[in-house]
């Protein structure tokens, strides 16, 4: 994007796949890269509410300090709030969640949030400083183009799938690798967009648990041009499908010619890779958020950061294999936040993100 300023996140969107359309101009025909930042709304039943998301599954709520951002879409998350709380109520509501914050400092929750895998985060975090470690080098490949290049995706939810979209639709071959015992939510909560994001991609279902066919997993890993990982690193490393692991069974072409893509919360390194994170909380963290007539802040556009890192993921994969770069690409919804948030003209009093009427696929 170099220094070039946009008006509104909408604009970065639509700019982003016009960059993705260079050399490709059928990419997507009649769909703009804001449309992109919308389709999800389409299947939520959403009301503009300040401090709630898109999904209502993420809130602002006021604690001694300043606001937190709880996002909690998963049932778990709610079961393990009285730990995190120090209450002895069961089945919290959101309106006991906002009781029991209320009088405690911010920072000793959230801390204690991320080492219970809580996708909790302060808005405007001055202290999320995270540098990205990308790890590319040279690759000995003459592919320079997407085409027929073979992406293993283990990625779920919205952002590795988007990107893994439009890597299929730039001439890419995809399979979408899901869990026998943990399938992709997002295929029963909004199966819409879910079908839109996965036509055509090859489906592997693997039993995690069975050695010969994790072993088979590896075989295909080794051979893939492009993996995209979602989760966070140690998983992989546990079942000794991460990239490290995987060195020892590939060839030097095989290593020197794959590109590696990690689309985590944060980042994968340091004590930001082990904190869970989603859309709507992480960009809270970052600072993507509008004021709202009441001078709180409102939820920007629906888990924006995920359309924007699969948009600026999948932009960022084709410019590696432009450039003849392969290695590990550290990418995070976060990285991808800030980096939109610093192309945007922010005005106080204007939407970062208007919302607007997709033209949608779904």
């Amino acid at each position: 994007m170099g220094d070039t300023k946009f008006p509104t996140l909408n604009d970065f969107a639509d700019s982003t796949l016009d960059q993705l359309r260079e050399g490709h101009p059928n990419l997507l025909t009649n769909v703009l890269g804001s449309d992109l930042l919308w389709e999800r709304s389409v299947e939520l039943d959403f009301s503009l509410n300040t401090g709630i998301s898109f999904n209502k599954s993420c809130q602002l709520i006021s604690a001694q300090d300043g606001p937190l951002a709880f996002n909690l879409a998963r049932e778990e998350d709610w079961s393990l709030l009285p730990a995190l709380l120090e209450a002895e109520s069961r089945g919290l509501s959101w309106t006991e969640l906002e009781f029991l914050v209320r009088d405690k400092s911010r920072r000793p929750l959230l801390e204690r949030a991320r080492l219970m895998g809580l996708p909790v985060s302060i808005p405007f975090d001055a202290e999320v400083s995270i540098k990205w470690q990308d790890d590319l080098f040279t690759a000995n490949s003459t592919n320079h183009s997407p085409d027929d290049l073979k992406v293993l995706d283990f990625s779920s939810l919205w952002a590795g799938p988007l990107c893994s979209h439009l890597l299929l639709n730039l001439g890419c071959k995809v399979v979408k690798v899901e869990s026998r015992n943990r399938r992709d939510i997002s295929g029963s909560a909004t199966p819409r967009l879910f079908s839109v994001l996965n036509k055509d991609k090859e489906l592997l279902i693997v039993d995690f648990q069975n050695e010969a066919e994790l072993e088979s997993l590896r075989q295909m890993i080794c051979d893939a041009d492009i993996v995209i990982e979602g989760s966070r690193p140690r998983a992989f490393e546990a079942l000794g499908i991460d990239r490290r692991s995987i060195r020892s069974q590939q060839t030097s072409a095989q290593h020197h010619n794959q590109l590696w893509l990690s689309l985590t919360a944060y980042g994968r390194f340091g004590a930001a890779a082990d904190w869970v994170g989603f859309g709507d909380d992480v960009a809270a963290s970052a600072g993507v958020l509008d004021r709202s007539s009441d001078g709180g802040y409102g939820f920007v556009g629906d888990a924006i950061a995920d359309p924007l890192a699969g948009l600026q993921a999948a932009l960022t994969v084709k410019e590696c294999l432009t450039q003849n770069k392969r290695g590990l690409l550290d990418f995070s919804l976060f990285r991808a936040a800030r980096i939109a948030l610093e192309t945007v003209e922010r005005l106080y009093d204007s939407p970062l993100a208007p919302l607007k009427k997709v033209r949608t696929r779904c």
